[in-house]
């Protein structure tokens, strides 16, 4: 099953020096997301086809996580009144293996509009989750190094930041080009911090969007090698 979306919130106050940009700890994914205790099973063998096709919720398939997962879920009441409401939209039931049962809930949140935040590594480990577009925005978000974000494209909902140095690009004007390669504005802030852009969103979107960005600066390498030839030529 793939999901795919391009949703990058991207955010800090231009006013702030490179050392306030937070710096990322190394990590992957599996770090944060283990392989679950079994398999996770939702509305297999249920009698139940009022609903069709959505016959269970994302709160059902979640209460359903916890029983098998390594972590207890935070949310709050509205987000959890939330879940119930919303049908996962899947034929039947499901049964996934523990090594897919936390990249399976990710990109289930993720399709549906919600994030998580990692908001505790420690016994009792937490996650936290809720709407994409909740007022708290992307607090919470986890540092993650630029060359590290292929381990967590597996876990979509996951809030991440990170900081992309920009060396054959103007910051500000990449900045305002990117805006236009998001559909939904509202969950994106681009502020570039020196010659940084600094990334905060889904870990999918985020890796979705660097790849592009990096793309953009690899033509423009390019492109100012080529011009630095021909005037070399016309001397």
């Amino acid at each position: 099953m793939q999901m795919q979306q391009i949703i990058l919130t991207v955010g800090l106050a231009s006013c702030l020096p490179l050392s306030a940009v937070p710096q990322s700890d190394r990590f992957t994914g599996d770090a944060i997301f283990p392989r679950a205790s079994a398999a996770l099973v939702v509305g297999v063998g249920e009698a139940d086809d009022s609903n069709g096709p959505t016959s269970f919720s994302l709160g059902e398939a979640l209460r359903a996580f916890e029983v098998v997962a390594e972590h207890t879920l935070v949310v709050d009441e509205l987000t959890r009144a939330r879940l119930d409401s919303t049908a996962c939209g899947l034929a039947g039931g499901v049964s996934v293996e523990p090594d897919e049962v936390y990249s399976f809930v990710s990109q289930l949140l993720y399709e549906h509009g919600f994030v998580v935040t990692q908001t505790r590594d420690s016994a009792p480990k937490l996650l936290g989750v809720r709407s994409a577009d909740s007022s708290t925005g992307v607090k919470g978000a986890r540092s993650v190094a630029e060359e590290d974000l292929a381990a967590f494209e597996r876990f979509p909902s996951l809030l991440i930041t990170t900081t992309l140095p920009v060396e054959h690009l103007d910051a500000r004007y990449t900045v305002n080009a990117l805006r236009g390669l998001v559909p939904d504005p509202s969950r994106l802030r681009i502020l570039a911090v020196g010659g940084s852009l600094v990334a905060n969103g889904c870990a999918g979107d985020v890796a979705n969007i660097v790849g592009m960005l990096r793309s953009i600066e690899a033509a423009e390498a390019a492109r100012s090698d080529r011009a630095g030839e021909d005037a070399t030529e016309a001397e």
